[in-house]
């Protein structure tokens, strides 16, 4: 009778701690809001000031940007060092960043890697398809893309300028100059 009920509270604590292990395995940690100490909704010049000092953008200044700036909406795009092609920082015309897009070197670091550090630390994603893997949550959506390209975007934001159709063409406009930034 006795080795009954020990072997019952035994199981019982077993099955609760795979219950509560299983639990904790599947949990995901919450979405950067941007990469490293840059954040979206900071500010131009906060962002420049950060960039003087990072180690994965070459950046000394005004000269070593391209600036963009149309219809009240600005573009910086700065060299990137080591894993990193290029950085492009897109500001709202109230100046807050509301998309950062990281250009990986394809040579050293692979889609693959990327998305599975990804879908290891903040879990599954919301879609996949062929180009692109994305992870969402109420403040942000971060984007995977092919060939290496990570994209922070900050929903809130991006919505507004939507609704005035105004964040679509800027975005498409990103993309397109992206693409012609190659030549």
């Amino acid at each position: 009778m006795i080795f009954r009920k020990g072997s019952t509270i035994i199981c019982v604590f077993l099955i609760l701690s795979c219950f509560i292990y299983a639990q904790d395995s599947g949990a995901s940690a919450a979405l950067p809001f941007g990469f490293e100490d840059l954040h979206l909704g900071m500010g131009l010049e906060e962002v420049k000031s950060i960039l003087k000092g990072h180690d994965s953008f070459y950046y000394q200044g005004d000269p070593d940007v391209s600036l963009l700036e149309r219809e009240n909406k600005t573009l910086l795009e700065v060299e990137g060092l080591n894993f990193f092609r290029s950085g492009q920082f897109q500001f709202s015309p109230n100046d807050e960043l509301f998309v950062i897009v990281l250009v990986m070197d394809p040579a050293r670091i692979d889609y693959y890697s990327l998305y599975t550090t990804l879908t290891e630390k903040y879990g599954n994603p919301e879609d996949v398809s062929p180009q692109r893997a994305f992870w969402e949550d109420d403040r942000m959506r971060l984007s995977l893309e092919r060939p290496v390209t990570l994209r922070y975007i900050y929903s809130e934001v991006f919505d507004r300028l939507a609704e005035k159709g105004e964040a679509l063409t800027s975005y498409e406009k990103l993309s397109r100059e992206d693409f012609l930034s190659r030549f």
